[in-house]
């Protein structure tokens, strides 16, 4: 422990390879349509990402009011 206690944060992210370098010159991913597409920036990734994604939490939260409802209208009629 004595060895950990003498180093510095950057030594340890090193030590521990808790740091990396990724390069961002080719990303090709799978867009919302399901077809390969190659991606410039990692802001365009996320702004996709966030149109597909929202989607999903408006059809999760629709569903949570139906079941809600549901369940009231069990509720009141017991």
């Amino acid at each position: 422990m004595d060895f950990l206690a003498k180093k510095t944060d950057a030594d340890l992210m090193t030590y521990f390879h808790l740091r990396s370098k990724l390069s961002t010159n080719n990303m090709v991913l799978f867009n919302s349509e399901g077809r390969l597409e190659k991606y410039e920036d990692t802001s365009v990734i996320l702004e996709e990402f966030y149109t597909v994604r929202f989607k999903y939490y408006q059809n999760r939260k629709e569903y949570l009011q139906s079941a809600i409802k549901r369940e009231l209208e069990i509720l009141t009629n017991k």
